[in-house]
């Protein structure tokens, strides 16, 4: 059965339309028995009958009997207590039709009474019976028979054409008129029609049967006019404007502004196609659907593909679907054409979803979206787009292949391939490029080699990285294989940081970043190689791990440490080269009284060459603020040929708080 309590809902009320199993056969052959009356004459204890030809020559065709019939005036014919039997040329009995009396009228062929009609065929499997009935031709070899008030009859209808499945529930159907057509082999019940049995309810103005041309049962049946069906197990109710259902297909198509509710789930259509054998569920024109959570499957793709600080998905709310076209069977879902479905907070469209499974309800749910797939978060500003994205209900992973790219506030960028994991993680691979805005830092985010000129940057900042691989969740993005990041606009001069593992950590409730750490083969530069002076001037720091921590919530550079294999190149105020090594690099701010500190630490055989020579010693101290060097357990080695010694350098020895030169 179909896990949608909806298709299973509509599939009974497809089923329980099988009203005129046997109808058709009942009033065709109730023609040829009427016929049969033109020429009796009156009598007491009536009865007449006609036998099939050869080999049934003794088997009964129909059989007719009354009480008594007694002539009236205008050659009319009163039969009193009449009974038609009709009996197959096996010798079953099909249909029995009673009557307390019946006026006939040879000439016109019509028989009539403003009394009560009675019918059953095949022992009850159907009965009808109403008060005021009319017999008369429409042409030499048709008639009509009509049913003026109270219409009551009782189904107990097949369910399928499949062979030797029956049904024994009993289908009460009501209205104020019915009449039957030979000819077109058609009855109709018109007027307040109500059909029930214990789990379904059907009303309407007009329901029409047809019967086949080769068998006794009917073709099609046809509810319009205000159709309202219901089923009671699910609780569902529908309506339209016409409902029609094939026996030869088993299939029944409800059209004209279909509306359909249960409990919590709504939706409408321009028409539903129920394919009863298959059990399976056809909507198309508008399809709009609105469901409890997770009715389809798709939590996944409709989570938010992002780290930012949006609220929550509510998964209490409905999910509401919209399409062309939505087909539902037992362990398939396919929606097409203009999908879009959306809950309180994200919305996914596309051209085509596919949700399947092995078994009911099943944990192997998989969900395709294909085509022009865009999930958003929370505005437009959130969204994430491919070719193709695929959920999986037991990893509760959502891939997006097929060029997928993202905007997803603050940050925007692509890859070849996007997975977002139940948890909120988000996993980029191959080719990894996205730009990031940053909200105002007190110092840039890039600049590793900071000045007091630096400071107060009013301004966001958008950095651009570049990588194999990159992992985000809620507070960090990590950043894996060949991982670069630059800080906007790229002119080959920005500040950059190159290396093959980096992870970013941010701060509670901001965008604004705590913590970065680089790994393997780390090199940072900005400026212009060759240039030494103005704001291009080259500087480069390499080692094999750097930390930088900032402060919250100002966002300065409170402090970065390189490591291990420690080389920087930069100027020096005046404009040389400066080399220097060592094991590793301190950066350290601190603002104390009003005083803004910042110094650089080497560490761990410092070494700094200059155009002045090269300076060795157990730590090597930049002072940023006063732009001097400080050593302690120095070696100076001056250049061959220098006999000038610029104007502020201090020897060895003339400093305060250890020796200092610069």
């Amino acid at each position: 059965m179909p896990r949608d309590p909806l298709t299973r809902s509509l599939l009974r009320a497809a089923a329980t339309l099988l009203i005129c199993a046997a109808f058709g056969g009942v009033l065709w052959h109730g023609v040829s028995a009427y016929a049969q009356l033109s020429g009796l004459g009156s009598a007491e204890g009536f009865d007449a009958n006609e036998y099939y030809e050869a080999p049934y020559h003794t088997n009964l065709k129909w059989r007719i009997t009354g009480a008594k019939a007694q002539p009236k005036e205008r050659s009319l014919m009163l039969l009193t207590g009449m009974q038609l039997q009709m009996f197959a040329k096996t010798g079953e009995r099909r249909l029995v039709v009673d009557a307390p009396e019946c006026l006939y009228d040879p000439a016109k062929r019509t028989a009539s009474s403003p009394g009560s009609l009675k019918a059953q065929i095949e022992e009850g499997r159907f009965a009808i019976e109403g008060q005021g009935f009319l017999w008369q031709p429409t042409h030499q070899t048709n008639w009509m028979l009509t049913l003026s008030n109270d219409i009551r009859s009782v189904v107990l209808r097949p369910t399928t054409n499949a062979s030797g499945v029956t049904s024994t529930t009993p289908l009460v159907i009501t209205s104020r008129h019915f009449e039957f057509d030979t000819a077109r082999r058609r009855g109709v019940f018109r007027d307040d029609v109500h059909a029930e049995d214990p789990e379904f309810e059907l009303r309407c103005g007009v329901l029409t049967a047809s019967a086949t041309d080769a068998t006794n049962t009917f073709d099609s049946l046809v509810a319009e006019d205000q159709v309202f069906l219901a089923g009671k197990a699910e609780g569902l109710t529908a309506t339209a404007a016409l409902a029609v259902y094939s026996r030869t297909n088993e299939t029944m198509t409800v059209s004209g502004a279909v509306k359909w509710k249960q409990g919590p789930q709504e939706g409408s259509a321009e028409q539903i196609v129920i394919h009863t054998r298959e059990k399976s569920l056809e909507a198309d024109g508008k399809v709009a659907v609105r469901l409890p959570p997770d009715s389809l499957g798709l939590d996944g793709l409709l989570a938010s593909a992002t780290n930012s600080l949006k609220q929550a998905t509510n998964h209490s709310a409905p999910v509401d679907l919209f399409a062309d076209h939505l087909q539902v069977s037992s362990n398939l879902i396919v929606i097409l054409g203009s999908v879009r479905i959306r809950d309180e907070t994200n919305q996914l469209s596309c051209d085509k979803i596919t949700i399947a499974s092995t078994a009911t309800n099943a944990a192997d749910r998989t969900a395709v979206a294909e085509g022009h797939v865009v999930v958003c978060h929370d505005g437009e500003d959130q969204c994430l787009r491919s070719d193709r994205a695929v959920f999986t209900k037991a990893t509760g992973e959502a891939v997006f292949t097929g060029q997928p790219k993202w905007k997803l506030s603050p940050s925007e960028g692509r890859a070849d391939r996007v997975t977002v994991r139940r948890s909120g993680e988000v996993q980029a691979l191959g080719e990894v490029a996205a730009r990031v805005e940053l909200p105002a830092q007190s110092s840039s985010l890039m600049n590793l080699f900071p000045t007091v000129g630096e400071t107060n940057q009013a301004a966001a900042r958008v950095i651009e990285v570049f990588a194999r691989e990159m992992n985000a969740s809620e507070r960090q993005v990590s950043l894996r294989g060949d991982a670069r990041v630059h800080q906007s606009p790229i002119n080959g001069r920005e500040p950059h940081l190159r290396c093959e593992t980096l992870d970013l950590f941010f701060a509670t409730n901001s965008h604004r970043i705590e913590l970065m750490e680089a790994k393997d083969q780390v090199r940072f530069e900005q400026g212009t190689v060759g240039v030494t002076n103005g704001p291009d001037a080259y500087r480069r720091l390499t080692s094999d791990r750097l930390k930088a921590t900032w402060t919250s919530p100002t966002g300065a550079l409170s402090s970065f440490v390189a490591d291990q294999n420690v080389v920087i190149d930069a100027p020096d105020t005046q404009g040389h080269a400066s080399h220097a090594t060592a094991d590793t690099l301190t950066y350290k701010h601190k603002i104390e009284n009003g005083t803004t500190n910042q110094t650089i630490e080497l560490t761990g055989h410092p070494q700094l060459t200059n155009a002045l020579g090269r300076l060795n010693g157990d730590i090597i101290v930049w002072d940023l603020a006063s732009d001097r060097f400080y050593t302690r357990s120095y070696q100076i080695n001056l250049n061959v040929g220098t006999n000038v010694m610029p104007k502020d350098f201090t020897p060895p020895g003339k400093g305060k708080k250890g020796n200092k030169t610069k």
